[in-house]
């Protein structure tokens, strides 16, 4: 097993990124055996996500200069053989994500002979070149041709059923539950919690409320004794909480996904414009009602949405109708044996 290939992660995660780039690779690795290193420039918050991973190595790369990080990667003695790339959405830098922006780096890892794998779920496509690309956004379909031109040889993965889903998201069988669950995500970038905490006690007086605060948000309101809020907590219980809710207010994010992968009916609202461009392309699915940015929400005009839409068996129905329409494990497992191939054959992988 000497000549094993490992594979490798590179993402980072704070309270003004989020921390879906993190948590999408948590759930591609709860799909692989063998030893995983997670090349990170935020130690801290890998460690949080990847905590419960025995076979996780946080390798913190936040003192490496951008220039010299494939060498040292390549250097690490991991004999690592390929490396996924999830770089992190930078609020006002929409192109520090792009292709372009990481080529310089996906080449050198290349020239070390490590294949790479680059997650991105920008809106519009950029130029890439690597050998697995996989974009998640809702028009990514549309993109195939634009990404071939550029690199005719590049395996592609786009549309939304490439959604890496937790596998604690695929057995949470439970009873439903007459409750409103919210969530925005990881971090809580645009304070939503604190905007809306006034709103969450006046609704909780008709409707029963879960809301789950991410590991990376600040500001947590004291909010009245009949909202439950739990904190921090492991996936599996988010995941439970997820599929019992008789409905959802999530951020436009990763927990939006895996709202329609439990085919809850919801409401969404965006941290910022890139988790937009997500909510109202899932609007036009179907899939969600969208209320768009939510710090231009006002707390009242929420409590109104959300009363209205709680009583609206019509419209659960539409969307739950909608969500039947997708398979997101189909997607996982092209996508895990897709890796597979980018490593060697002597690898074992764990069954689903």
């Amino acid at each position: 097993t000497n000549n094993m290939k490992t594979i490798a992660f590179f993402a980072d995660g704070d309270a003004t990124i989020g921390l879906g780039h993190l948590t999408r690779l948590r759930s591609l690795a709860n799909y692989l055996k063998g030893p995983l290193y997670i090349f990170s420039r935020t130690p801290h918050y890998a460690k949080q996500i990847f905590g419960d991973f025995h076979r996780a190595l946080i390798i913190d790369v936040s003192n490496t200069q951008p220039k010299y990080l494939a060498r040292f990667i390549h250097q690490s003695k991991q004999n690592i053989g390929v490396l996924v790339l999830d770089p992190p959405i930078i609020k006002n830098r929409p192109d520090a994500t792009s292709g372009p922006a990481w080529q310089a780096f996906v080449d050198r890892l290349r020239h070390y002979n490590i294949k790479v794998v680059r997650i991105t779920d920008e809106a519009k496509a950029s130029n890439h070149c690597c050998d697995l690309l996989i974009n998640d956004h809702p028009l990514a379909k549309s993109f195939v041709e634009n990404y071939l031109t550029y690199c005719p040889q590049m395996k592609i993965r786009c549309g939304l059923e490439y959604f890496l889903i937790d596998r604690d998201h695929k057995n949470t069988g439970g009873a439903k539950v007459n409750r409103l669950l919210v969530s925005f995500g990881g971090g809580d970038q645009s304070n939503l919690l604190t905007r809306f905490s006034e709103a969450f006690d006046s609704l909780s007086q008709n409707i029963p409320i879960d809301l789950v605060v991410g590991p990376a948000a600040n500001n947590v309101p004291e909010l009245n004794s009949s909202v439950r809020v739990y904190h921090s907590i492991h996936q599996k219980e988010f995941a439970s909480l997820l599929g019992g809710a008789k409905a959802a207010l999530t951020a436009a994010g990763n927990t939006m996904f895996e709202r329609v992968f439990h085919k809850i009916p919801g409401l969404s609202v965006a941290q910022f414009r890139h988790q937009d461009s997500f909510g109202w392309e899932f609007q036009a699915l179907g899939l969600t009602q969208h209320l768009g940015l939510g710090i231009e929400i006002s707390p009242p005009n929420l409590v109104r949405v959300i009363q209205r839409f709680w009583d609206n068996e019509k419209k659960h129905k539409k969307q739950i109708a909608a969500s039947e329409l997708l398979s997101f494990t189909d997607g996982c497992e092209t996508i895990v044996k897709d890796i597979q191939k980018k490593r060697k054959s002597d690898i074992v992988w764990m069954n689903d």
